[in-house]
């Protein structure tokens, strides 16, 4: 009797022991599998940090580089924590719509020469080109008549006015007239055509002076360095197949003229 006593107690403490060590594993197991997920998470994360700094990194390469190439000269650098006047007051026009020296009708667009302390403003509707001194009450027609029209004298819609890298000529885009023409700050009369055959919107230029220009027809932005023949498309319809621009004179002689017609040159002595 005393014999079956002990081996009931050798087996209660066997199954005891051995679901101790069940539970034990099973707690090992559990432990193991967190750890693993621990593992995993951190390299998960490790993974996406390089990949977002490797990403952060080309990105402000791009950046840089193209800041550095194409700072453009009307571009002002404006401090992102700059605060603005909730009222603002007229520097030009402010005398309804109009065709007098002190009014315009539906300006399109302005440059601004800081050096010269100068407005020049694309009067579109009056098919002129307005310069307003700061602090002025009317302005001056520098470029146009006032009348549309073709002559060289004359705009047709012109919606972007700029400055050219020298500061010697405005450059304008007569939209209507499908042109872009170079004007001598001079008191000029004249205009000279630079670009033609081209639907131009705006205009913008870089510190090399590269002329940037947008074709709303063609839905593009072509670049003109000095002496180019059919600009280079920057932005718009990659690998589409382009019109020609048929004229282009960038050359800061007067003595001559290139003509173009399907990027074909040559080169004529005026």
């Amino acid at each position: 009797m005393q014999t079956i006593v002990q081996d009931t107690k050798i087996l209660y403490l066997g199954s005891k022991l051995k679901h101790i060590i069940n539970s034990t594993e099973i707690l090992w197991i559990y432990l193991l599998v967190f750890v693993l997920l621990i593992i995993v998470g951190y390299y998960v994360l490790l993974c996406f940090s390089i990949l977002n700094i490797i990403g952060i990194g080309q990105l402000k390469q791009v950046e840089d580089t193209f800041t550095k190439d194409n700072q453009f000269t009307n571009k002002s650098n404006i401090h992102q924590n700059i605060s603005w006047e909730q009222n603002g007051f007229p520097v030009a026009g402010n005398n309804g719509l109009g065709n007098q020296t002190n009014q315009f009708y539906n300006p399109f667009s302005l440059f601004i020469d800081d050096d010269d302390q100068t407005i020049y403003v694309a009067d579109t509707e009056n098919n002129r080109i307005m310069e307003w001194k700061f602090g002025a009450t009317s302005g001056k027609m520098v470029a146009g008549t006032g009348n549309s029209g073709n002559e060289t004298n004359q705009l047709n819609w012109p919606t972007s006015v700029i400055i050219d890298k020298e500061k010697t000529n405005l450059i304008i885009c007569d939209m209507y007239n499908e042109r872009i023409v170079q004007w001598s700050r001079q008191n000029a009369k004249n205009g000279q055509i630079i670009i033609s055959n081209i639907t131009c919107y705006a205009l913008a230029i870089d510190n090399n002076g590269d002329l940037y220009v947008s074709d709303w027809k063609k839905h593009e932005v072509r670049r003109w360095k000095m002496n180019d023949t059919c600009g280079t498309l920057v932005a718009g319809e990659m690998g589409k197949k382009i019109a020609s621009i048929n004229s282009i004179s960038l050359l800061p002689s007067s003595s001559m003229r290139i003509i173009q017609s399907m990027c074909q040159i040559e080169t004529i002595l005026v």
